[in-house]
């Protein structure tokens, strides 16, 4: 009777063991969630002083391959995202400023979360890795000499998003970037993902919004400037 309890017992921790594994690996290779990036500014407020006004997080959502990245600032004034639609192969930039609401498409290489699309960007990629919120990710050194910038970044392949920088000036990044920086309307900013989480996502989200105007990436660059 002993050995039937401990052999019980046995399988029990083993299930439970076997159970946890596949929990852990079923994070790996998620096709749909929200991942929630902290956004840390290498300015100070000293220096400017709209930084104690801009966003704090950006949220980016995903399924079926396409994404959406989108900020909120200035107590809400503002709402900026960025949408890649992989059936349609193009992104849309989607700007709503108090009441006013605007949209740009993008077929080619275009602007990022207000990043412009540079064309001598240098990436070079090593063997360095590095954990983040458990997921592995691989090191790449991102270059930009019309701005004097150089940063790291780090991507996994353990989430499944084909070509999820498609679109970008980091589309030759091979993975979902968990750490990387951007500089926005000229205010350099660091993003690192706080939180992965599985969840459903509605198809919806990837839409370009109704009650909103096509105009120009002119015409966003300036309301852009104009803001700051």
């Amino acid at each position: 009777m002993r050995s039937i309890k401990k052999i019980g017992f046995i399988v029990f921790f083993l299930f439970v063991g076997l159970s946890s594994c596949q929990i852990k690996l079923g994070k790996k290779g998620i096709d749909q969630g929200i991942i929630k990036y902290q956004i840390t500014y290498l300015q100070s407020e000293s220096d400017n002083p709209l930084i104690s006004l801009m966003p704090t997080y950006l949220n980016m959502s995903f399924k079926n391959n396409s994404v959406l990245m989108e900020v909120e600032g200035w107590m809400c004034v503002f709402k900026s995202s960025f949408i890649k639609q992989f059936d349609l192969n193009r992104s849309v930039t989607v700007l709503k400023v108090m009441n006013k609401k605007y949209y740009v498409i993008n077929k080619g290489t275009g602007d990022f979360m207000g990043m412009k699309a540079f064309d001598n960007i240098q990436i070079t990629f090593d063997e360095q890795t590095k954990a983040i919120l458990d997921f592995q990710c691989k090191h790449c050194q991102v270059v930009i000499p019309d701005k004097k910038l150089t940063f790291d970044v780090f991507y996994t392949d353990e989430i499944r998003i084909e070509n999820p920088n498609a679109q970008t000036p980091f589309h030759k990044i091979p993975g979902v970037m968990l750490q990387f920086q951007i500089v926005a309307n000229g205010i350099p900013m660091s993003l690192i993902a706080s939180e992965i989480n599985e969840s459903e996502v509605p198809d919806e989200i990837f839409f370009i919004p109704v009650g909103y105007e096509e105009v120009t990436q002119e015409t966003i660059d300036k309301i852009f400037f104009e803001l700051i």
